[in-house]
């Protein structure tokens, strides 16, 4: 008889669990709600010794069906946090791999005065300032191919 009582406590637990919502347990396990990887991380210091002109920056892959306007908010705030120092932080962001440099193309000369390349405009992506002065801000393309940017300031002005 207690056997039974145990195998119906343990189903309603089970039943009870199995009704918790994907924010729920993003919640309970400190899983992130969107799924997205660093891909590079750079601290950058022209300015000599001792650096005082340094940033960083950040390339992040997010995965595309989580692109938004709120899921890019929080995501740069995850970014922020996790690299307060510099103080002056770029990241960009893309969400699709084609976009993204191999190592090799990212070590073989760039043109700086290259035109645009509408080539990038095919996906979603977003870039994320945060200045010497602490303030905050993104741009993004809210509907690729169209290459007009909308921008969202999150500190300052």
């Amino acid at each position: 008889m207690s056997g039974i009582i145990l195998c119906l406590g343990l189903l309603l637990t089970v039943s009870i669990a199995g009704e918790v919502n994907n924010e729920q347990m993003a919640q309970r396990t400190n899983r992130s709600p969107f799924r997205y990887v660093i891909v590079s991380n750079e601290v950058i210091d022209d300015s000599g010794t001792p650096p005082k002109d340094a940033y960083r920056y950040v390339e992040v892959l997010l995965d595309e069906k989580a692109f938004s306007e709120n899921n890019l908010k929080e995501l740069f705030k995850l970014v922020s946090r996790r690299f307060p120092k510099p103080r002056v932080l770029d990241v960009q962001v893309y969400t699709n791999l084609q976009d993204i440099e191999t190592p090799e193309e990212r070590e073989s000369g760039k043109m700086s005065e290259a035109p645009h390349d509408p080539s990038l405009d095919r996906y979603h992506q977003a870039f994320f300032t945060r200045d010497n002065d602490g303030n905050e801000w993104f741009t993004y393309n809210p509907n690729p191919p169209s290459s007009d940017r909308k921008k969202v300031v999150l500190k300052g002005s």
